[in-house]
């Protein structure tokens, strides 16, 4: 078949796995999860295998978003609040929609180096392998609060695209703002 691959997991606490291990995709693959729609029991993308060079995600709200892999297809998802990238990949950005956020960035434990993007927005994302080289967090229009506790050695780039809260913005001695 030539088109995109369309998942709906209906009502539910559902997973989708997608597996690079093989290869990269080379169809658009739509995620539709359904109920329920927060809690440590809701829905889940898990990215698995491959190596890439960079990773995007677009938060666009609480549950809803895409991702773009280096050499894949882009993924979209809809009221999935929990994503998660196992691969290698050198450079993470996050783009966060133009809703005021919390974003804490953070290492889950420091001997597995698992990093954590957190945001009141909803969604969390999960860095199994963190990125080996850059790590950059764009906070939106929102009205904005960036912090980062101690983790692995990575450079993290905080930025927030809206003028009129750059100066709202806060940051942990590791993170360095850029506007």
């Amino acid at each position: 078949f030539t088109g995109q691959i369309f998942v709906n997991t209906l009502v539910g606490v559902d997973q989708l796995t997608l597996d690079f291990s093989t290869g990269d995709f080379n169809r658009s693959v739509q995620f539709l999860a359904g109920d329920p729609t927060s809690g440590l029991s809701a829905d889940r993308l898990r990215l698995t295998g491959g190596n890439f060079n960079s990773a995007v995600f677009y938060l666009n709200d609480a549950t809803d978003g895409r991702v773009e892999l280096t050499g894949s297809n882009t993924i979209f998802y809809t009221n999935v609040e929990t994503i998660s990238l196992d691969s290698d990949n050198a450079n993470t950005t996050a783009y966060f929609g133009d809703f005021s956020n919390n974003i804490i960035v953070q290492q889950f434990d420091a001997d597995v180096p698992v990093t954590g993007i957190v945001s009141t927005g909803g969604t969390l994302l999960r860095l199994e392998h963190g990125p080996s080289v850059s790590l950059t967090i764009n906070g939106g229009d929102g009205f904005d609060t960036i912090s980062a506790s101690e983790f692995a050695e990575v450079p993290l780039k905080a930025k927030n695209t809206s003028q009129s809260v750059s100066n709202r913005d806060r940051k942990a001695s590791e993170a360095r703002a850029v506007h």
